[in-house]
Order: C-alpha cells, then sequence, then structure tokens
C-alpha cells in the first residue's frame, strides 16, 4: 500500500525538510510564466481567450517561479537526477540554462499534443454522421462529452492539393489541411510529399471497406480551387474547428487559441532531466512515444477545478517509464492531485505540496478516495 504524505503551503520551505538523496523521482507542474493576461485583440474577442487566461490568474499561476531555487534543492533530494517539469515555451531557455548547461544533465523533451487523434466523423447522440448533415442545435460527441452546435460555417479554399493515394483513390484538401502521418505528427497538405503515409479514418463515402487505413501518397498536384467546401464548428462549452474534405472530418483542435500572428498554442511541454543511467525504462512502443495526443481534458478541470490539469494518462505514463513500485514520487505544486493519484495507482509512495488551500483540499479528498 502506497505511503502518501501531504502538505499545505510553500513548497520552496516545505521541500527543504526533505532529507538529502531520498527522492526517486520528481514531477511536477510549476506556475508557467505567461506574460501577457489582458489587454483584447479581435483575435482573444472572438476566442474568448482572456476568459480562460483569467481563471489562470486567479489560480496565481501566470507568474513562473524561480527555477534556480528549486532546482537546488531537486539536486540535493535526488541521489540521481530524475525530474519531469510540465512549462510553457517561454520558461524551457532558463530550464536548459540551469539543468543542462550549469549541471550537465540529459533531457527529453514530451510534448502533449492537444488534439483528438486521427480522422473521425462527428458523432450525434443517435448516430455517426458525416460534417455536412450537422446543423446548428445539434449536439455532437467532442471526445469527451456531448456538446450542442452554435454554429456551422461552409467556406470554399481558394486552393486545393489533390493527393493521389497508394490504394487507387485521390483527396482534395485546402493547403492548410492537417493529416496525420503514421507516427501522429500533423502536417500540412501542402508539405506532403510523395512517399509519405498517412492515416485516413473513417473511409470517404465514396471508399470500398479496405482494413489498411494508412495510405501512401504516391501523386500530388496543387490547383486553383473550383470550390471544395470546408467546415468551421463552433460549440457551446469550447470553441472547436473541424476541418473537412468532402464532408469527412479530420481534426479538432481545442487548444488555448492563441494564434494572431503566430503559431497555435496547441502544444504543452514536459522537460525530463537526468543524471546516470536507469531513470527511463518504458516497456512498450506506446509508453516509449514522446508525443502525447489527447485533447484538453474538459471534463476532469470541471470536477476538480484547476485550470491547466494535465491528463492522468499521461502523468502514469511519465512514472511508469521512470520509477518502480515502491519509490518515492514528489510533486511540489501539487494543484488537484493527479500526481498523487497516479501514484497511488502505480503503487508509489509520494509527497505532495500545494500553496492554495482550495486545490489542497480537493487534491486530498480525490486521492484519499482512490
Amino acid at each position: 500500500m502506497s505511503e502518501i504524505i501531504l502538505e499545505e503551503g510553500d513548497a520552496l520551505e516545505l521541500i527543504k525538510a526533505i532529507p538529502d538523496k531520498s527522492i526517486h523521482l520528481i514531477v511536477t507542474d510549476p506556475p508557467y510564466d505567461i506574460k501577457t493576461t489582458g489587454g483584447g485583440g479581435s483575435v482573444n474577442r472572438v476566442k474568448k481567450l482572456n476568459e480562460s487566461l483569467k481563471q489562470l490568474d486567479e489560480a496565481d499561476i501566470t507568474k513562473g517561479y524561480d527555477i534556480s531555487s528549486y532546482g537546488e534543492e531537486v539536486l540535493r533530494i535526488q541521489e540521481n537526477v530524475n525530474a519531469y517539469f510540465f512549462c510553457n515555451k517561454t520558461q524551457i531557455p532558463d530550464y536548459f540554462d540551469f539543468y543542462v548547461k550549469k549541471h550537465k544533465c540529459k533531457f527529453d523533451i514530451i510534448v502533449w499534443h492537444k488534439c483528438l487523434h486521427g480522422s473521425m466523423k462527428v458523432y450525434k447522440k443517435s448516430r455517426s454522421e458525416y460534417i455536412e448533415n450537422i446543423k446548428t442545435g445539434d449536439e455532437i460527441w467532442d471526445g469527451e462529452q456531448f456538446v450542442k452546435v452554435k454554429r456551422v460555417t461552409a467556406f470554399r479554399a481558394k486552393e486545393y492539393v489533390t493527393l493521389k493515394l497508394s490504394n487507387g483513390h485521390y483527396i482534395k484538401s485546402s493547403r492548410e489541411h492537417p493529416f496525420f502521418r503514421d507516427d501522429y505528427s500533423l502536417v500540412c497538405a501542402e508539405d506532403l510529399k510523395c512517399g509519405d503515409k498517412i492515416t485516413i479514418l473513417p473511409l470517404p463515402k465514396k471508399w470500398k471497406y479496405n482494413p489498411e487505413t494508412s495510405v501512401e501518397i504516391v501523386g500530388k498536384r496543387i490547383s486553383k480551387s473550383k470550390g471544395t467546401l470546408l467546415y468551421d464548428l463552433e460549440v457551446e462549452s469550447e470553441s472547436n474547428t473541424f476541418l473537412t474534405t468532402s464532408g469527412v472530418l479530420t481534426h479538432n483542435c481545442n487548444a488555448l487559441p492563441t494564434y494572431s500572428n503566430k503559431y497555435l498554442s496547441d502544444c504543452e511541454y514536459c522537460l525530463h532531466f537526468y543524471k546516470g543511467k536507469g531513470t527511463t525504462f518504458p516497456e512498450s512502443y506506446e509508453d516509449a512515444k514522446t508525443v502525447y495526443i489527447a485533447p484538453i481534458n474538459q471534463a476532469d478541470k470541471k470536477l476538480y477545478k484547476h485550470p491547466t490539469i494535465k491528463p492522468l494518462p499521461l502523468v502514469e505514463k511519465i512514472i511508469r517509464n521512470s520509477s518502480r513500485e515502491g519509490d518515492l514520487v514528489l510533486d511540489m505544486f501539487m494543484g488537484s492531485g493527479t500526481t498523487g493519484v497516479a501514484s497511488k495507482h502505480l503503487n508509489r509512495d509520494f509527497i505532495g505540496f500545494e500553496l492554495n488551500h482550495e486545490f489542497f483540499e480537493i487534491a486530498k479528498e480525490r486521492i484519499d478516495k482512490e
């Protein structure tokens, strides 16, 4: 049975009571360094970005933290550095300066790509349905729950890409249309080349059934559009974009929608710093992957009230890969307790610190129930 120790207070003070070289693994989600939480350009208004950022401000997790001061304690309490830190891209240089440049740690980067995996139809309550048949007011499945469609917009691309596939079929799409390669990486249609393999699910309506959903691109052409229809759906719970080719739903990105004059904020990063051998030992191909594809877990956010809660399966994967049963896991910024729940599931001992009283009580109740 796992031994669980939860303490409320300032982690930098609490960590000083931990004995030297006593922690096997650190998995933690410190405050992100978010530079802009105000303002309100047109993109912010359309996508309701300010509402999301306000939640982060209220939780006091937008100002970052002292990576060096905490880092010195991390080095002290571990015999060999074995620590995972969730972060945003702004913090990556500071982490690398301290752990890699100064202390010569090795590293891996785990990416949480906040997108539904693969191609799919829209699922209504009664049956699956192609997106071209969806109307305002319909309830569709977004990967976690049924949500009501507020608006359906159809538009036509100015140019389109025609891909000739190894199964004899052709696909037309906009140049920006995203596809999944076999390694689950996303690539726009215009960047695909002959020889690439992509995954197509479900099969377009005109295709005959074939269990081989992975197909190779054997030809490609970019042409002026004669009117390829794409669709944009806005639903009541989140603003999600569904792009389709010939009525087949292929992408739902529900990341925090900051994209004015820059790339989408559709990824979060988890930096693994380590020294010595034996810090990573995945037992399966899936566990060894460095890209985790899953939508924002809205159900857990609503249930446990934490605005940056991480997916439990991802945290379990990290703990499973870098510790063994009976090892001691530390989370210095416990939030709503996901690392504690994962540790308990996997028979690891756990120490968790949390400054916010509301989150501490939520975490305590959540872990106790497991």
